[in-house]
């Protein structure tokens, strides 16, 4: 009994996820988001798209994928070792290696925004300097910004001031580690065949291999966040304690450099509850699926402790800065400004400092700014509807996740030669890479509305789906229902839609075997 209420409660979340993704693959077959140039405040339009070419693209592209799986392009190519992977798999990393190099060595782009805030904070760090962190500096606004500044301390003494070549190099290996990982992830679940797909698909990801330009801490954070999904389902499968530490290990990591990372801690936690119910009555190997959840989530707290109680008495504080109250996020979620729906206007650090850097009071205004809101949202249900629809669409119906936009703002202030970005920024180049990306989102999200259709067809059969599978959507459908009522923003997609990345190779792959969908790996 308690299996089959699982079961009905993750179908249930898997069939919104579906219909979420259902709802952007139409909606962004019919409009697109283009961000305006030149613009200091990622304005972006609603414009329509043009279906007749992306429906021609798409079909150039998938009869590609087609023809290579069709004609056993990548068959043999795997002779077996823990870390091998297939020749698809090979090529991809090399596509996206000298795509994301050829991006940085080109361009050249430097930080700006918060990245050139925190770089200056940085050197005074290095300095003995720690005003940020006073009542009104920036780090007293955004404490969780202290794993970038820690990382950037550790960089500056190994390569110097203001390195951001090597900001950049990191992402490239990131890039690398997170496909890599999400290959693996998609043969230990759906087996080698939907690997291989994964390498030919993920060629058109220049969406990641654009950010890697991009000098902030999304990138790094995306492998070991990638890792701990990977490790996880390595001990869903293995049932080896010592892959699941190593799990938390990552997982720790990616939330230090990232605090988004705690939708993907959520998600592995959730998975390891879902376990032990599954394991009762045996209570011994349900207490050691909770314990190990326990731990993870005590590893990703005490790091982040330990490094602020460092941070404190260097800087000679009482305490950490409690900083910007999540209710200012969930205020700042609810307004919008200039077309934008819920994307950052400023009020969080803005209703702080109102009220005397005190994070309590800051707190308790932002809730009256939701009262406020929630009696717009009362007197006008349809503004409410259209309020919450564009701010999900502006998100997740955006084949650039804003990478485009992003690399702008970056090469406007570089002092290097801008003949390659003006070409790609302003010049033909921006086209072609706006179309690329405008195919590989179609082509994903159809390719997750197709694993999706397997994932109905195999329950209708009863046959299992996997507590893996399950993982990633509710780490992909947590971070759509996250950014619901959090700051939107397009960049802040990215890292779930990467992780589609397995379930839309899948989709695919069992579209092109043309056989009936099979069970999954347990």
């Amino acid at each position: 009994m308690k299996n089959r209420i699982l079961n009905i409660l993750i179908d249930l979340y898997a069939a919104v996820f579906g219909l979420l993704s259902a709802l952007v693959l139409v909606v962004s077959m019919l409009t697109t988001v283009v961000f305006r140039r030149n613009e200091q405040n990622d304005l972006f339009d609603f414009v329509p798209e043009n279906l007749p070419l992306l429906l021609c693209l798409c079909a150039a592209a998938a009869a590609v994928l087609f023809c290579l799986q069709r004609k056993a392009f990548f068959a043999g190519s795997r002779h077996g070792g823990r870390f091998h992977i297939g020749a698809s798999g090979r090529i991809l990393l090399v596509f996206a290696a000298a795509c994301s190099l050829f991006f940085i060595l080109s361009m050249r782009p430097v930080p700006t925004n918060d990245a050139s805030q925190l770089d200056d904070i940085i050197n005074d760090f290095m300095h003995g300097e720690y005003g940020a962190l006073e009542p009104g500096g920036y780090l007293a606004s955004y404490p969780f910004q202290i794993g970038y500044v820690c990382i950037g301390q550790l960089l500056y003494l190994s390569f110097g001031p203001s390195n951001f070549l090597v900001y950049q190099f990191l992402n490239v290996l990131s890039i690398l580690g997170t496909l890599y990982c999400l290959y693996r992830i998609a043969e230990e679940i759906f087996g080698s065949e939907a690997a291989e797909v994964i390498g030919v698909l993920g060629l058109g990801a220049f969406v990641l291999y654009i950010y890697a330009t991009f000098i902030y801490n999304d990138i790094w954070s995306l492998f070991p966040q990638t890792l701990a999904l990977y490790l996880q389902i390595r001990y869903l499968k293995t049932g080896k304690v010592r892959t699941e530490i190593g799990a938390g290990a990552a997982i720790s990591i990616a939330c230090f450099i990232k605090t988004n990372c705690i939708i993907a801690l959520i998600a592995m936690v959730l998975t390891l509850g879902i376990r032990a119910i599954r394991a009762l009555p045996s209570g011994k190997e349900a207490v050691r699926h909770l314990l190990l959840a326990l731990c993870m989530i005590i590893l990703t707290s005490a790091l982040s402790a330990l490094v602020k109680a460092g941070y404190t008495r260097a800087a000679g504080l009482e305490r950490f800065p409690e900083g910007v109250p999540a209710a200012g996020y969930l205020a700042m979620g609810m307004q919008e400004m200039e077309g934008k729906y819920g994307w950052y206007d400023g009020y969080n650090v803005s209703v702080l400092h109102e009220n005397g850097n005190d994070t309590q009071a800051a707190s308790e205004a932002a809730c009256r700014n939701m009262e406020e809101q929630m009696g717009h949202f009362r007197d006008s249900g349809r503004y409410f509807v259209k309020f919450y629809l564009m701010k999900f669409l502006s998100q997740w119906a955006d084949p650039t996740q804003m990478s485009l936009r992003e690399l702008e703002e970056s090469v406007r202030h570089t002092t290097f030669p801008k003949t390659v970005s003006e070409f790609m920024i302003f010049g033909a180049g921006f086209p072609v890479l706006s179309w690329i990306m405008n195919v590989w989102h179609t082509l994903m999200y159809l390719g997750v509305v197709l694993y999706m259709v397997t994932w109905l067809l195999r329950r209708i059969r009863h046959e299992p789906v996997s507590d893996a599978e399950a993982m990633l959507v509710m780490f992909i459908l947590g971070g759509m229902l996250f950014h619901q009522i959090w700051e939107a923003a397009g960049r802040y997609s990215l890292r779930y839609y990467v992780t589609m990345l397995p379930l839309a190779a899948y989709g695919y792959e069992r579209l092109m075997t043309t056989k009936l969908p099979k069970g999954v790996r347990s």
